[in-house]
C-alpha cells in the first residue's frame, strides 16, 4: 500500500514538473495556442501588407502601363485635338499618358517631380506643353517624347502655365517666389508681368485671340481676371465661389466662354466671366479636379482624382463617362 501511494505521489510530481516546463507563467494550453495563432496571423498579415505595398508602388511609380492606375493627386489634364483617346494627366508623382481614353496608363519618364500643368500646343494638333517643379517641356508627338524648353526664366519652379488657345507664341507662367511671367515667342524669352507678392497663382488661362486677358486663381484673392497682360487683376464675382478654384480653361472655339472647377464642381461663363452658372448635370456625385477642351471639336473633358474622364458634348450642360472612341 505504501508503495502504491509513493508511486502516485511521484506521478503527480512528474505531471506538475512537466506543466511548469510547458506553461512556465501559468497561461495554460489554450492561451498558448491563442498566442501562437496571433503570431502566425501577424506574420501572414505582414506579408500580405508588403505585397500590397509593392503592387501599389509598381503601379504608381513604375514605367509600365496598367489598367488599374492609382493617382496620388491630379493637378491638370489635357486631351489631344488630333486623337481624343490620347490624354495626359499631371500628377504630384509625375506625368502620365494614355492612348486608349484611360483604359491603360503609362508614366512618361521625363520627371519624377510634380507636374502641375499640361496644356495643348495650338500650333500642333499633337503637341503639348507641361510644367512643374524644375520642369518645362514640349512634346510634338502626342506626349510620347519631350524636349526641354530652354528659357531665360529666373528659375524653373513653375506652378502654373497657360497658352493663348489661338496663338502658340503667347505663354504665361507663374514661378513660385518669382512672380507671373509672359512670353511672346513660344517660351524662349520672358518678361515679368507681376511680382505676385505674398501669394501664389495655381491656375491660369488666356482668352483666345486676346492675349492680354488672363484668368487666374490667386491664393489670397480667389478667382481674378486681368485685361492688361497680368499687370493688374480684379476679383471675379457673379455666381461662382471663387475661394477655391482648381482648374480654369478658356475656349478656343468660343472666346467668350470660360470654364472653371470650384469646390469639385463645374461652373461656366459665356460672357467673359461676368456671370457664372453651375453646370454639373451627370456629375452630382463625382468630385472633379481638372478640366480641358478638345480644340478641334469643342468637347469638354473633366477628370477626377482617379484619372477617370467625363465628357460633355453640349458645352458643359451635361456630362457622361468618356470611353474609348475606338470602341
Amino acid at each position: 500500500m505504501a508503495g502504491r501511494r509513493t508511486r502516485r505521489r511521484d506521478e503527480r510530481q512528474a505531471r506538475t514538473a512537466r506543466q511548469r516546463v510547458e506553461d512556465p507563467v501559468g497561461q495554460g494550453p489554450l492561451l498558448s495556442r491563442i498566442s501562437t495563432d496571433w503570431i502566425v496571423g501577424g506574420i501572414i498579415g505582414g506579408v500580405v501588407l508588403i505585397a500590397i505595398m509593392v503592387f501599389v508602388v509598381r503601379v504608381v511609380f513604375g514605367g509600365g502601363g496598367s489598367s488599374t492606375m492609382f493617382f496620388a493627386q491630379v493637378f491638370s489634364a489635357a486631351v489631344s485635338p488630333g486623337d481624343s483617346n490620347v490624354r495626359l494627366l499631371g500628377d504630384i508623382t509625375g506625368l502620365y499618358r494614355t492612348d486608349d481614353a484611360g483604359d491603360d496608363w503609362d508614366r512618361v519618364p521625363v520627371t519624377d517631380q510634380p507636374v502641375y500643368t499640361v496644356v495643348n500646343d495650338p500650333a500642333n494638333a499633337n503637341g503639348f506643353l507641361a510644367a512643374g517643379d524644375g520642369f518645362l517641356a514640349r512634346s510634338e508627338d502626342g506626349g510620347l517624347t519631350w524636349q526641354d524648353i530652354v528659357t531665360d526664366l529666373p528659375s524653373q519652379s513653375l506652378r502654373s502655365l497657360a497658352v493663348d488657345p489661338s496663338d502658340a507664341s503667347v505663354i504665361y507662367a507663374y514661378l513660385v517666389s518669382d512672380g507671373l511671367y509672359r512670353s511672346d515667342d513660344a517660351g524662349r524669352t520672358w518678361t515679368l508681368a507681376n511680382a505676385v507678392e505674398d501669394a501664389s497663382i495655381t491656375s491660369l488661362a488666356v482668352k483666345a485671340g486676346a492675349p492680354d486677358v488672363v484668368y487666374a486663381f490667386h491664393t489670397r484673392r480667389g478667382l481674378v481676371r486681368s485685361e492688361d497682360g497680368g499687370k493688374t487683376f480684379r476679383v471675379v464675382v457673379g455666381g461662382i465661389p471663387s475661394s477655391s478654384v482648381a482648374s480654369i480653361v478658356t475656349s478656343a472655339t468660343e472666346p467668350e466662354s470660360v470654364f472653371a472647377i470650384s469646390g469639385r464642381t463645374i461652373y461656366t461663363s459665356v460672357d467673359d466671366g461676368a456671370s457664372w452658372k453651375l453646370t454639373n448635370v451627370g456629375l452630382e456625385q463625382i468630385g472633379v479636379i481638372a478640366i480641358a477642351e478638345d480644340a478641334a471639336s469643342g468637347d469638354l473633358y473633366v477628370s477626377d482624382f482617379q484619372g477617370l474622364f467625363y465628357l460633355s458634348t453640349d458645352r458643359g450642360k451635361s456630362w457622361f463617362p468618356s470611353l474609348n472612341a475606338g470602341g
